[in-house]
């Protein structure tokens, strides 16, 4: 991990308050108290969260916004996110985005699988702000960016086999 500075503010602290922008962090997690809790916290860095309550939007949300760095909840109804991490590693408008798995399930040998299947990171809840927020950081300021070329459009029908639960199933009317 990053040293701290003598300041005695951590180094990764310093230098995102060095970048001319703030870190955009997509969060993919069913539970709307998670991602409120994890939007004030991450303001707190200079980060911005980019809430998704379901899989699919996420994935969808990844694909046209490129998010600087993903965070993944595991259990969520209509699509696990084992699978949305699959389909954002799969996928090459969403496969150098940064994921961190954070996940109230632990099951053995999860975590290993989730690095095996192109996790950055993984974190089990409730995971202290400050240490999600040096992972954000962490994985953001040594990797980067990466951004379509402006005459690049997004275009997902290439995808669509790689997802096809996002295209056939419909999200119920109780849902939304």
């Amino acid at each position: 991990m990053i040293e701290p500075k003598e300041s005695g503010r951590p180094e990764w602290v310093q230098r995102l308050g060095e970048l001319n922008r703030r870190i955009r962090v997509l969060s993919i997690d069913d539970d709307p108290n998670i991602a409120e809790a994890m939007g004030r916290a991450l303001r707190n860095y200079g980060m911005q969260l980019i809430p998704c309550y379901l899989g699919a939007q996420g994935y969808w949300v990844a694909a046209t916004e490129k998010p600087d760095c993903i965070v993944l909840d595991l259990s969520m109804p209509f699509a696990r996110g084992e699978e949305v991490l699959q389909w954002l590693k799969s996928n090459r408008q969403t496969a150098a985005i940064p994921v961190i798995v954070l996940t109230g399930t632990q099951r053995m040998g999860q975590e290993r699988a989730m690095y095996k299947a192109g996790a950055d990171a993984y974190l089990t809840k409730p995971a202290p702000a400050d240490q999600l927020a040096e992972t954000i950081a962490h994985l953001v300021l040594t990797r980067p960016r990466i951004d379509s070329p402006p005459d690049e459009p997004v275009d997902l029908q290439d995808e669509v086999e790689l997802a096809p639960s996002l295209v056939v199933s419909p999200v119920p009317k109780d849902v939304v």
